[in-house]
Parts: C-alpha cells; sequence; structure tokens
C-alpha cells in the first residue's frame, strides 16, 4: 500500500483545498505538527520527520529510529515525541527532539499490550494499551514523565475490552474500549491526583476507536458507528 500525507487548508471550512500531497513509502498512523515539522507515526519505519517550512512542498527531514511507531504526543516543556509501539509489549519511546533533523531516542517505557493511544499533560503520559488481535483484554495506565525522558510507572487498571484511545481534559482522562467486534465504552477516570486516578462514569457506545477532547469540554469519539459528541 501507498500511504501519504496530505495538507488541506481549511481556512474555508465548507471549502477545503488540498494544497499538498507527500509519499510516506509505509504506513500512517497519526501525525503531530509542531512549528514547522510533521511527526508522523509510520509503523515499522519508525517516525518520519517531514519539514513543513514551505506548506506546499513539504520534504522528509529524517526519521526516528524507533522499532515501531503506532501513536504519538508531545512534551514539549521537555522538547520530546513520546511515542507508542505496535508491537505487543515494546511499550514506547521518549525522543529529543530540541533538534527536530536529529531527534534522538532516550528513553523507554514497557506495556503488557499495544500502545495504541497516548496522552501527555501534567507530567505524565497517559496511554491507552489495547490489543490488536481478536484478545479483547486492554488497560489504562498512567507514567511519570521526568524531563530526562525516564519514565516511572505510577498506575494502572485493568479493563474487560482493549482500550483504544486516550484523551485529557482538565482533571479529566477519557478513554474509549472495543471489544473487536460490536461494543464499545466511554469511560472517565477523575486524576486530580494521576497516581491514583479514580474512575467514575462508563457508557455503552457502539463500535468506536478514536477520542480526542477539548477546553471547553467537548468530547468527540469516532469509529465504525460514526462519530458521538458529549459535554
Amino acid at each position: 500500500y501507498q500511504y501519504n500525507l496530505q495538507i488541506v487548508n481549511i481556512a474555508v471550512p465548507s471549502s477545503p483545498l488540498a494544497v499538498a500531497t507527500f509519499n510516506l513509502g509505509g504506513n500512517a498512523e497519526e501525525v503531530l505538527v509542531d512549528g514547522n515539522y510533521v511527526y508522523v507515526a509510520s509503523g515499522t519505519r519508525g517516525v518520519s520527520v517531514i519539514d513543513i517550512t514551505d506548506i506546499e512542498n513539504p520534504v522528509l527531514s529524517t526519521r526516528a529510529a524507533t522499532s515501531n511507531a503506532t501513536s504519538l504526543a508531545l512534551a514539549l516543556r521537555y522538547n520530546l515525541l513520546l511515542v507508542g509501539s505496535g508491537i505487543r509489549s515494546n511499550g514506547g519511546w521518549s525522543v529529543d527532539i530540541s533538534e527536530p533533523t536529529l531527534p534522538s531516542v532516550i528513553g523507554h517505557y514497557t506495556t503488557q499490550g499495544w500502545s495504541l493511544g497516548l496522552h501527555y499533560g501534567y507530567g505524565y503520559l497517559f496511554i491507552a494499551d489495547g490489543t490488536l488481535g481478536v484478545s479483547s483484554i486492554g488497560s489504562f495506565q498512567i507514567f511519570q514523565l521526568y524531563p530526562s525522558g525516564a519514565f516511572l510507572p505510577v498506575a494502572s487498571d485493568s479493563l474487560s475490552a482493549s482500550v483504544q484511545d486516550v484523551s485529557v481534559c482538565q482533571n479529566f482522562a477519557y478513554i474509549v474500549t472495543w471489544d473487536n467486534i460490536s461494543t464499545s465504552e466511554l469511560v472517565a477516570y477523575e486524576i486530580h491526583d494521576p497516581q491514583n486516578p479514580l474512575k467514575v462514569h462508563t457508557q455503552t457506545l457502539e463500535s468506536s476507536k478514536a477520542i480526542d477532547t477539548r477546553e471547553d469540554g467537548l468530547i468527540g469519539i469516532v469509529g465504525r458507528a460514526g462519530l458521538y459528541l458529549f459535554y
């Protein structure tokens, strides 16, 4: 398969305009933008670092040499890119991006599943640790992140279905699970103390895989069942 990075101008949301296409030559699992650089989780190719200084002519600058990459988060206060692996029990890495064209892997963490979704906040890495196959178990993991790029596991909660994604808004972490068939759940944790998360709400959904939150409390969830919006 050929995977491309698409850059779209949404100055007029009702009339999006594609301005550039870049052939990644491999997987495109997740995309993050920081300044003039785009970071793409590119599976077995690691993380692709693309220079978008000239937005209509993106250029591949380099690749961060992780053994696999399926999810990403930024810890800008430490100049770190956090990477989740698409290999079971491989966990993920911290990558120094103080010089984006010379990314350096400096830390590693381990989980039992696949790090399918990451979110960084308040000095902690929140991980949706799920499965890609027929097994339907997963967990919500929290690691403290140090400026050195080192990780310390501080909390874990097992769930009966694969944990697909996580997003943090204010003092709450929201995760979406999926049983790899038709049933999902939205699970909310109170994380005022990230080392002692408290599950406060669970709601049944149909097949869902990704979640994002906005500072005003809007939650968006997407998957095979379509789009859910919550406040």
